[in-house]
């Protein structure tokens, strides 16, 4: 080891739980079904979310272009 890593260690080891705390790891293990089912969860969401928020945009933007028609009728009477 080089004198730069072995300094890491000491500060490491002189500040702990006085600036940071170590936090153990989890320890779950999920089967690979539990994870595939976990993640189809999650991708169903994502799914739903993405198309509330296409939803949304398509209604922007046929409020715009309501808008640009409306002052272009506007000027065009001008």
């Amino acid at each position: 080891m080089s004198k730069h890593s072995v300094g890491a260690y000491i500060q490491l080891h002189r500040e702990v739980g006085q600036t940071f705390r170590a936090v153990p790891a989890k320890r779950e293990k999920q089967t690979d079904l539990e994870n595939i089912a976990r993640i189809q969860s999650e991708n169903l969401s994502l799914v739903e979310k993405l198309r509330a928020a296409e939803a949304k945009a398509s209604r922007f933007e046929e409020a715009v272009r309501q808008a640009e028609a409306e002052i272009k009728g506007r000027n065009s009477t001008i």
